[in-house]
């Protein structure tokens, strides 16, 4: 028998739960294999990794970690490990594949019984990616059967050191401006580099600008994420004789496609504004004036600015909805010398009637008559008071009592610079500041006493109010209108971008397609049979879609409508919610598709509405405005 020369003999222990001391004389080797690169069977993989400590965890610009490998026995000729770091991982400082390579030759350089030992560590980014695992992948190539195809993973826990907030430093520390013109700034910056663009959205109230306009917007990308940027705080310089000085509001809001940003909470500015006028102080309580049919009243007051040459009259003139000091008539103030510093009290209260109106609004001008010309005819805000029913429950049909309501807008709760609309309120309360309407040549007019003797928002082919902030989030959704249009023009649009390009829907009377919706880059766009003419006739329509080409509708009058493809739908588009913008008159902030019209209420729910609910506010509207349905109402 011939002896045994330079051989190798391998003890392998498994499953023992056991640290065994290093023993390894010439010509023997000694593995221990805890079990954790076996496979299914008893025998375990010839590829064994072996982490420190049991586990391997690190942290950006922190700790690092090792594992080792090694292979189990001799294979018959080299064996390739390709190791795969992750995104975030480095290995041996690598941040991208590479090998290394045992054989059977021992000793020697590539020793298949000596362990390679690696180092992981993460990538310090500036990127808040949270605490996670992530894995390290090793796939072997090799001639010998036994050790080609063979994958094994470590699982490394990483520990991120980064944050996604949002920093906003305010100058001196608070924000003050003057409608005399001075003006101040804050600024926002990221605390972390975004995976995808932030828009920072800063909209002001009526009192203020925010960088010229009442949208302001910072965007903040990968390359200047670390760099402030600044809004600009303006007074609007009104007519209006207001408290000095008095707090004006900037709300914000978030949006991106990174998920760590968008719709992050970004907290609230509160602005203090000198005034400049000389006339007649109106100060709602707390801010608004809400009432019902019974027993709720509400007030505010009235007080001037200083001493007054000569006596001042204020009149105060309450429209059909409403007392003010238990008066359906005009009653009138009178400030002298000698009281013009003592504000005088309006108590406002609703009028019961037989009307199931749900909640709607009563109005309440005013005029300024004096001998003394710095207060003769001095301008003071007219007073929306929202009227709630009584007894306050849900009559019939009423626009609150259908689940999902999205946005609530109409004339009779605009916000008015003489005849031109600057806002309108969401009565939803979904939309804090609700639509408006900065530059003054694109807001529509206020005109009273159009339809049933309600206002409505009237829009000459170049105006719109709008949000363009994303703050709608919208995917099945129904949306009702009252309207007449002489030309053709979006009476409605509300959309993932400015306009629908990416998602939203339209409505479009006398266009090739009457109505849309877009989902991605897809148009699904359908025609009403009979039409839908730009015939200068008030019409109520209603719009819904459910996720599908085919779940569809329109309504006119009442009637649900027979529709014809006008562009040809692919696929279903689906109804994940999108955040949408949205604009009435118009495309955008009238960049095309305008509408020469009239608008006098609009209603969006984010669901499909079913035949009951979409009757329900269409009788809703039907008996507000005096107009005719093909169904019958409660």
């Amino acid at each position: 028998m011939t002896p045994l020369r330079n051989a190798a003999f391998l003890f392998f222990l498994t499953g023992c739960g056991v640290s065994f001391p290093v023993f390894n004389p010439a010509g023997l080797l000694l593995l221990v294999d805890s079990g954790q690169n076996a496979s299914s069977g008893t025998t375990p993989l010839p590829l064994l990794i072996e982490e420190s400590g049991g586990s391997t965890a690190v942290s950006e610009g922190g700790v690092s970690d090792t594992y080792s490998v090694v292979l189990t026995r001799s294979p018959t000729a080299s064996v390739t490990v390709t190791i795969t770091p992750p995104a975030g991982i480095t290995v041996n400082g690598s941040s991208v594949a590479f090998f290394v390579t045992f054989d059977e030759v021992c000793p020697g350089a590539n020793c298949w019984s000596v362990a390679r030992t690696f180092s992981v560590a993460a990538v310090d980014d500036s990127i808040a990616s949270g605490s996670r695992t992530l894995s390290v992948s090793h796939s072997t190539t090799a001639t010998d059967p036994d050790f080609h195809g063979l994958s094994v993973a470590v699982s490394v826990a990483v520990t991120d050191n980064d944050s996604a907030a949002i920093t906003v430093v305010e100058s001196a520390g608070t924000t003050v401006v003057s409608e005399a013109g001075a003006t101040d700034s804050y600024s926002v910056v990221l605390t972390s580099e975004p995976t995808a663009d932030v828009l920072v959205y800063a909209v002001g109230d009526r009192n203020i600008l925010v960088n010229g306009t009442t949208l302001g917007a910072l965007t903040f990308t990968a390359a200047n994420w670390n760099t402030p940027q600044n809004f600009t705080i303006t007074a609007v310089n009104d007519t209006f004789a207001e408290n000095s000085p008095h707090n004006a509001l900037v709300l914000h809001s978030v949006s991106s496609s990174d998920s760590t940003y968008h719709n992050y909470t970004l907290a609230n500015i509160t602005v203090s504004v000198t005034d400049n006028d000389i006339g007649v102080i109106l100060t709602e309580s707390a801010g608004s004036t809400i009432v019902n049919e019974a027993a709720l009243t509400d007030s505010y007051t009235l007080v001037l600015t200083g001493a007054p040459a000569a006596d001042v009259d204020v009149t105060i003139t309450p429209d059909s909805q409403i007392r003010v000091n238990g008066s359906i008539v005009p009653i009138v103030f009178t400030f002298n010398a000698g009281n013009w510093n003592v504000a005088q009290t309006v108590t406002v209260s609703g009028i019961g009637d037989a009307l199931t109106e749900g909640i709607h609004t009563g109005i309440i001008n005013h005029s300024v008559s004096s001998a003394d010309g710095t207060f003769n005819n001095a301008p003071v805000p007219r007073v929306h008071t929202r009227i709630n029913e009584a007894p306050p429950s849900c009559p019939a049909y009423h626009p609150d009592c259908v689940s999902n309501l999205a946005l609530w807008v109409k004339a009779d709760r605009a916000v008015t610079s003489g005849t031109k609309i600057e806002r309108l309120h969401d009565l939803s309360l979904k939309l804090f500041f609700g639509l408006f309407q900065a530059t003054v040549a694109r807001q529509p007019d206020y005109v009273d006493g159009v339809l049933n003797g309600k206002p409505v928002m009237r829009f000459n082919g170049a105006q719109a109010i709008l949000r363009q902030d994303k703050v709608l989030s919208l995917g099945s959704f129904t949306a009702c209108a009252v309207y007449r249009a002489s030309t053709t023009g979006f009476v409605y649009e509300h959309g993932n971008t400015s306009d629908s390009a990416t998602g939203g829907s339209f409505l479009y009377p006398a266009g090739s397609a009457h109505v849309g919706i877009r989902r991605g880059v897809e148009l699904s766009a359908y025609n009403l049979t009979g039409g839908l003419p730009a015939d200068n006739v008030w019409k109520i329509v209603c719009h819904g879609y459910d996720g599908t080409h085919a779940g569809q509708f329109v309504t006119l009058e009442g009637t649900v409508e027979s529709l014809t493809v006008g562009s040809a739908p692919g696929s279903g588009p689906g109804s994940t919610p999108l955040l949408h913008s949205i604009s009435l008159g118009a495309r955008g902030d009238a960049a095309s598709l305008q509408m020469t019209g009239d608008i006098a209420e609009v209603l969006l729910y984010s669901s499909y509405l079913s035949a009951t609910d979409r009757e329900a506010v269409e009788c809703y509207l039907a008996n507000k405005y005096a107009l005719t349905l093909s169904h019958g109402c409660p």
